[in-house]
This record gives structure tokens, sequence and C-alpha cells, in this order.
């Protein structure tokens, strides 16, 4: 049965409303919380370079921190980062440093 070019089934709509929303980003992305340990190697700008003990080294966005925090933390000193990583980011925003002292537990 031949059909005029202009006309649309329901299961040809269904299937393009399917496609169109597999490609369209939602609002309700969800927000990923990490915890790391490691030593600050260097701070630039908006940006902190962490290095754990047990994993390579990455940059962190520290925009969401206190500017007065960031000045005191010096090269070589140990923190604990907490932050999330948004998708499709796939970086880390720092929401809280800490600084750890000497005696701080290295296990949970």
């Amino acid at each position: 049965m031949l059909r005029p070019r202009g006309s649309l089934t329901v299961t040809s709509v269904v299937s393009w409303l399917l496609v169109i929303s597999a490609f369209t980003p939602t609002s309700a992305q969800q927000d990923y919380v990490w915890r790391y340990e490691g030593r600050v190697v260097w701070i630039s700008g908006q940006t902190m370079f962490l290095a754990p003990d047990s994993a390579p080294g990455f940059t962190i966005d520290v925009t969401r921190i206190d500017q007065s925090i960031l000045r005191e933390l010096n090269p070589n000193e140990y923190v604990v980062v907490t932050g999330v990583i948004s998708r499709p980011a796939r970086r880390m925003t720092a929401t809280s440093i800490q600084r750890m002292s000497s005696w701080y537990p290295q296990a949970p």
C-alpha cells in the first residue's frame, strides 16, 4: 500500500521522539561526591593540582573555595578535598578543602 510522502504514522512519530530524547540533555543530571586525600603540588588561579598517594595526580576546580583558605595552603601540604564531579564535565569541583595533620588517620 502506498502512502503520500507527507503522512506520518504513530510508530514513526514515537520513534523520532525516542531518538531526539536520547540526544537531548536533561536538567536532572546527577552529581557524584568524591573525597580525595593527597599532596598539594601547585595552586594557580582557580585550579589546584592534587597528587594522591595511590593514584595519578589531577587538577581540581577550586572556584567554590574561599580564597583565604587557598592562600593558607602551601605546596607539599597534605589535604582532604571533597567535591563533585558533574556529568558531562569529568572534572572535579572542590566544595571543601581541609588540612591533614600528621596524626590524621589514613584508614576509615
